[in-house]
């Protein structure tokens, strides 16, 4: 679950790039255009520009709050990755430990086996 919640993120994050990357190109073309009315009619604005520009503003606020709850959704997945990396070195030290001690245990056994005479 975690390693399809972490592609997931990958993706999310691929695709908010590509949104973000479109919204930049949109601003530039936004200026372009400004400036193109601003020289060609003497400065005399329609209003659009305004509007657009609020549009935008807006989508860029959505795009920042979504990569903010990315970034944070990615360090939560990292925290749990962490976790589970340490739990499961700790399981393994177990499993590690509880061998050497049935190893010894039958060590032992068979030391004892040898000592007792027939």
């Amino acid at each position: 679950h975690l390693e399809k919640e972490m592609t997931r993120s990958g993706s999310l994050k691929q695709r908010l790039a590509e949104i973000q990357d479109h919204v930049y190109r949109l601003q530039a073309n936004a200026r372009r255009r400004r400036e193109l009315l601003g020289h060609s009619n003497g400065g005399y604005s329609d209003g659009y520009e305004v509007a657009d520009e609020t549009q935008l503003e807006s989508v860029i606020k959505v795009l920042d709050d979504k990569q903010r709850g990315l970034a944070h959704m990615t360090q939560v997945i990292s925290q749990g990755t962490e976790s589970i990396d340490r739990i499961e070195g700790a399981i393994e030290d177990r499993y590690v430990e509880a061998q050497k001690q049935k190893e010894a245990r039958e060590r032992a056994q068979v030391a004892r086996s040898y000592a007792q005479p027939w």
